[in-house]
């Protein structure tokens, strides 16, 4: 009963905060439900087209973060409903939102923990853990070849040219995350984030004819995906921004900020079941992957 008088208490100031933020953006969000829901879709369609990982035009990211916090706030019929529009306002939205939705989902979380308990007990949610997820390396036998490991390189040997001839296994660097306890856990993700929405890829990889992105619950994504064999992949996405308690459970690694660039490391997350590929690539920045879990990692030298 407290959290529900909270949230209440509390929407009457994110709805004056909403109307604060859109006040000179010519975006109305005052219309009927129906009207609402029409324009979010169609803003949503929009920007998804535009792909996930793309820039989009500021006022129509505007426009679904003011329709998304509009929705949740007046016309959602659950809880399950309200986080869903409000992290996909996190995720294609515009940042000056973020605190606003992330607020919000706070708010909603322990009622929705409280629903999920009472109605699908603990007990019930099975005991499978991520890494014993088998890794099919027979696939990929052809592709293999060791690569050179170090135990905890100095900082003067990571920085050295003669250690980056090529790719390099740095051990003993993030095996104390908490991370590594929790993450191989799937209650973890349903009891904790399960409320929370993000985009899977359907598809083993994105270059198939049949691929494409589904915003999900996690609590979706363990059960049909983790644990089932429909081979979705959370990939390359910024959970981290989305979902900040996360970053409690990892430590970031020291040489990350030494790249050339002045500008923050970008912190992703790949979250899947065996099977998921991502077909051979270039980036144009260099990438330190912090393995939780197994994976089979072709690399081309």
């Amino acid at each position: 009963m407290t959290s529900g008088v909270k949230l209440v208490r509390n929407g009457a100031e994110h709805a004056r905060r909403l109307e604060a933020l859109i006040e000179n953006e010519d975006i109305e969000v005052k219309k009927a439900p129906e009207v609402l829901w029409s324009s979010r879709t169609e803003v949503w369609s929009q920007l998804h087209e535009k792909g996930l990982m793309n820039e989009c035009e500021a006022k129509l990211r505007l426009k679904l973060s003011a329709l998304s916090v509009e929705l949740a706030l007046r016309e959602s019929t659950s809880v399950t409903d309200s986080v869903r529009l409000l992290d996909e306002a996190l995720i294609l939205g515009h940042p000056s939102f973020k605190y606003l939705c992330s607020s919000m989902v706070d708010e909603l979380a322990p009622i929705d923990g409280a629903l999920r308990v009472r109605h699908e007990p603990m007990a019930l949610l099975g005991h499978e853990r991520i890494r014993e997820i088998a890794v099919n390396m027979m696939e990929a036998q052809n592709l293999m070849e060791t690569i050179p490991s170090v135990e905890r390189p100095s900082i003067a040997q990571f920085l050295s040219r003669i250690f980056w001839k090529g790719p390099r296994l740095i051990s003993g660097v993030v095996s104390k995350w908490p991370a590594f306890r929790k993450w191989n856990d799937f209650k973890f993700w349903e009891a904790e984030h399960g409320h929370r929405w993000v985009p899977v890829e359907l598809g083993s990889k994105y270059t198939d004819p049949s691929f494409e992105t589904q915003m999900i619950p996690i609590s979706d994504f363990v059960d049909q995906h983790l644990r089932g064999e429909s081979g979705g992949y959370l990939a390359q996405h910024q959970l981290f921004e989305q979902v900040p308690s996360l970053l409690r459970d990892i430590i970031e690694p020291e040489f990350a900020s030494l790249g050339e660039s002045s500008s923050e490391a970008v912190v992703n997350m790949w979250l899947g079941p065996s099977g998921t590929q991502t077909p051979l690539h270039h980036d144009p920045y260099h990438n330190l992957l912090c393995q939780v879990g197994r994976q089979q990692v072709p690399s081309a030298l």
